[in-house]
């Protein structure tokens, strides 16, 4: 206000080490997932498609095989070791792979890709995550009482269509996106309390909407939702039945299996990485 020019200087103090255990000790996946994420934007912006793909699979391989190189030395070269820290990265890396952001198709329009390439570019680690590696939570399992309160979010399955129980509802949530899941065994009471309608193929999935009603298994259901940490914009909810019209989109959520001809499935991508780490150390 003044017209004086002023300088803000920061200091930071960081930590050195030759000592390569201890870098894999204290590495830290999510923030390393979170840069991961958004240089695939960069890399694919600039360069494109398949040079991103390999820039990020050789660069997992890279800091495998040196902590392969460095830390397990005498162990059987035909041995997939992986860091503590860091043995999900695989599946992150190849989750990052197959987000719309980086390589969503022609069903994608080109203004729905800029808006994922620029929301990614301004996301925190924690909304990273979810973005990457959804939770899918059972949910009709759960029961809540007049008198009761929910305090925690139910266990997590993983990621994959192999998980999913067609006697159960589950709730499939990125941050962005909220799918509710429902198998075609669902109990007729759960479907009957929760949607007000006799069987599953009789829901409303156009609306998008979980009505509100007075039952144990709906105020659980609200509630669940209710608990789901804060994501970056309010997510927008899908009702899905099984083998309705939007299971085949839904699928895409479920990261660790193959999706489409262009990605394969995490079992898949981690045989390659293996490859990639004996290549580079052999």
């Amino acid at each position: 206000m003044t017209g004086q020019r002023r300088l803000r200087i920061l200091n930071m103090c960081l930590p050195v080490t030759s000592d390569y255990n201890q870098v894999y000790r204290l590495a830290d996946p999510e923030a390393l997932t979170a840069f991961m994420l958004k240089q695939a934007v960069q890399i694919n912006r600039d360069k494109g498609s398949n040079e991103m793909k390999e820039s990020l699979s050789s660069r997992c391989a890279q800091f495998l095989a040196t902590y392969r190189e460095k830390c397990s030395e005498g162990a059987p070269l035909g041995q997939l070791i992986l860091p503590e820290s860091l043995k999900l990265m695989p599946l992150y890396v190849n989750s990052i792979l197959k987000n719309d952001a980086v390589s969503g198709g022609s069903e994608m329009t080109v203004d729905d890709k800029v808006w994922q390439m620029e929301l990614i570019r301004g996301m925190r680690t924690e909304d990273v995550m979810p973005l990457i590696y959804p939770r899918v939570m059972p949910v009709s399992d759960l029961q809540i009482n007049e008198s009761e309160e929910m305090k925690e979010l139910p266990k997590p399955v993983r990621a994959s269509f192999d998980f999913l129980d067609n006697s159960k509802a589950y709730i499939i949530d990125n941050g962005v996106l909220l799918f509710v899941w429902v198998g075609s065994a669902c109990p007729q009471t759960w479907v009957q309390d929760v949607f007000g309608v006799g069987a599953a193929n009789q829901i409303d999935t156009e609306s998008g909407i979980i009505p509100e009603k007075d039952n144990a298994h709906s105020r659980a259901l609200r509630r669940i939702i209710q608990l789901l940490p804060r994501g970056i914009r309010q997510r927008k909810t899908f009702v899905v039945v099984e083998k309705g019209g939007l299971e085949g989109w839904m699928k895409k959520f479920l990261v660790e299996d193959k999706s489409g001809a262009a990605n394969t499935s995490y079992v898949d991508y981690l045989v390659d990485i293996h490859r990639k780490i004996r290549d580079l150390i052999s």
